[in-house]
């Protein structure tokens, strides 16, 4: 697996959302590689099309009974998850513009339902598609 290509930010994801859409916070801090996250062709492609890349996170998508493991570009109007494949390459999986997103964090929650932890997830909706976001 080729998460040492990032690191990943510990924090809790409406934090996570919250300042990567406005509020100030610290650079995405990122491992040596030969080529970083923001370089990649995947990534400069939608930058191009889409602004400045604001956060890439490794997550766990949720999208009816089957939990993938997925990276999230956020970009200043769009949303990008993608499979990290064992080339270093991205295959996009969804792109949605961030005005057509339902957000919902459960900043107030006990903890844990489940295997899922609350306070480490988001619940995002669009179009047809209805998933949970597992940061890590």
């Amino acid at each position: 697996h080729l998460r040492h290509l990032a690191q990943r930010r510990r924090s809790a994801p409406s934090l996570v959302f919250g300042k990567a859409l406005g509020m100030p916070w610290s650079p995405i801090e990122e491992a040596s590689c030969w080529v970083s996250v923001e370089q990649s062709p995947f990534v400069l492609g939608i930058a191009s099309e889409s602004g400045e890349l604001l956060l890439d996170e490794c997550v766990q998508v949720t999208e009816g009974s089957k939990t993938k493991d997925r990276h999230l570009f956020l970009f200043r109007d769009v949303i990008v998850f993608a499979k990290l494949r064992s080339n270093a390459s991205y295959h996009l999986k969804h792109r949605v513009g961030l005005g057509d997103i339902w957000l919902y964090g459960f900043e107030d929650g006990d903890g844990t339902a489940g295997e899922i932890d609350l306070r480490l997830t988001l619940v995002l909706a669009w179009a047809l598609t209805f998933c949970l976001v597992c940061f890590r």
